[in-house]
């Protein structure tokens, strides 16, 4: 039995017959490496993934911290359903619509 989630992932690829070298990440993995997932993509995969939450709690008058780990259903994509992020986009959404909103409300 897998335990961590490189293991549960490698498992599901070698049940499914989806080659080893497949990179197979959560939308929030492939965001934080610098893509977004393509319009009107679907996730073909579904594994269950462990989560890990952790608390502070203050004990006896010192910060203790107390995790715990728990099954959370996750929807995986691959290489050919995602694109780079282009740098132009993100420039375009944060800084010029706020400075359109300025110009069409202040004419």
């Amino acid at each position: 039995m897998a335990t961590t989630n490189k293991q549960i992932i490698i498992q599901y690829k070698l049940e499914n017959n989806i080659p080893i070298e497949t990179e197979l990440y959560t939308y929030a993995t492939w965001r934080s490496m610098g893509y977004q997932v393509k319009k009107g993509e679907c996730s073909h995969h579904k594994i269950s993934l462990w989560k890990h939450r952790e608390k502070t709690i203050i004990k006896d008058g010192q910060e203790v911290k107390s995790g715990y780990c728990f099954g959370k259903m996750c929807y995986l994509f691959t290489r050919e359903q995602v694109e780079k992020i282009k740098d132009w986009t993100y420039f375009s959404s944060f800084f010029y619509l706020p400075l359109l909103f300025y110009l069409f409300y202040n004419i």
